[in-house]
């Protein structure tokens, strides 16, 4: 049923998207009104008709195919050169270096990029040479390294080495076991201002 049909449309003037209805049935020719077949018409019409690489290319008889497939590699080039892909979120791996597919993920390269945003560049205590143990007298000082609840902040957040944020909080657990420090809020000097009193 199917093979009549397309014999039907190709009959009719129909262009099939598939090469040629001989590979179907070798009983499909072009017929004329007489009813005879013409065999010599039918490769005729065959041969006129491009195959689907040539019509893709744009191929005309007559025409060189060379230009258009080198223009055709030279826009593919601009494209490309266009849509390159930004150096953060490209990985480098050193000789010896050891990777798993997690490196390659795109979650990979926003957990990086969080980092880099989050951590400052110096550590003020290392800048300065002070000790922050040292620093354990000053609750004024310590109160720029905990949260309004009494929380100390983590290294990452505050940009410190991690020898320097063991000294700070143990700085920090030295003030408040002394009585200079509140465990639940930042120094008296940081407490909002009653304004009913």
């Amino acid at each position: 049923m199917l093979r009549t049909r397309l014999g039907g449309l190709a009959r009719a003037g129909y262009s099939l998207p598939f090469c040629g209805l001989r590979q179907f049935s070798s009983s499909m020719r072009v017929r004329n009104s007489e009813g005879a077949a013409e065999p010599e018409k039918a490769e005729k019409t065959e041969k006129k008709k491009l195959d689907w690489g040539q019509k893709q290319m744009g191929y005309r008889s007559g025409s060189s195919i060379i230009p258009r497939v080198v223009k055709h590699f030279q826009d593919t080039d601009k494209t490309a050169q266009e849509e390159s892909i930004d150096m953060e979120f490209v990985k480098t791996f050193t000789p010896g270096m050891t990777y798993d597919p997690f490196d390659f993920s795109v979650a990979s390269a926003r957990l990086e990029k969080k980092v880099k945003r989050t951590r400052p560049a110096v550590d003020n205590f290392a800048k300065h040479n002070v000790d922050p143990l040292k620093a354990w007298k000053y609750p004024e000082l310590l109160s720029n390294y905990i949260t309004t609840n009494g929380q100390i902040m983590p290294g990452y957040v505050l940009g410190h080495k991690r020898k320097t944020q063991k000294r700070l909080s143990k700085a920090i657990r030295r003030a408040r076991a002394a009585g200079l420090l509140s465990s639940v809020h930042k120094a008296p000097k940081y407490l909002p201002v009653d304004s009913f009193a």
